[in-house]
């Protein structure tokens, strides 16, 4: 019966109601006045709800995140985080979903490079003239097919007005 219970879709109504009466700090939270936690009938399921969202007890954590990531094709930590949020809660819930994000040894491989180069410094053009500034770059190396099935490869020069954005 553990055995099941552990490999069974980690949000049935019944299972977190479960392990929601075996919370005795959670039940505590219930009891006060006045409180953001409250009950809802869900499934057949009294569930205790913090600003009608399901509190997941914490034996629960790790299995939905895990399980979510998995199911969600292995979204960033920000989709998984507003996913979850949207119907569940419990503290410092964006924290271990972080965790396990960063943890996650198919994200690390797969994650694009990220490139902290490449921007270029906002041009000055105050008080400019058209063509009184040209910038200059070469382009290249690119290669075109001739019409007698020769492929020639050669660069361009460029040059462009920064104020008129002309070239």
């Amino acid at each position: 019966r553990q055995l099941r219970e552990e490999t069974e879709f980690p949000l049935l109504p019944s299972l977190i109601q479960k392990l929601q009466n075996k919370d005795k700090n959670l039940q505590r939270l219930l009891s006060k006045e006045p409180t953001d936690y409250s009950t809802r009938l869900l499934e057949g399921a009294k569930l205790i709800t913090f600003r009608d969202r399901i509190y997941l007890p914490k034996p629960l954590r790790a299995r939905v995140i895990a399980w979510y990531h998995q199911y969600l094709s292995h979204p960033g930590q920000t989709c998984l985080e507003r996913t979850l949020a949207q119907t569940l809660y419990w503290p410092k819930m964006a924290d271990q979903i972080n965790d396990y994000t960063k943890t996650c040894k198919k994200c690390q491989l797969f994650k694009g490079p990220r490139k902290d180069y490449g921007h270029l410094p906002p041009k000055q053009w105050d008080n400019l003239e058209p063509w009184q500034r040209v910038d200059v770059d070469m382009v290249g190396p690119m290669t075109i097919e001739t019409p007698s099935n020769k492929t020639l490869m050669f660069y361009a020069l460029t040059m462009i007005d920064i104020c008129t954005g002309w070239f």
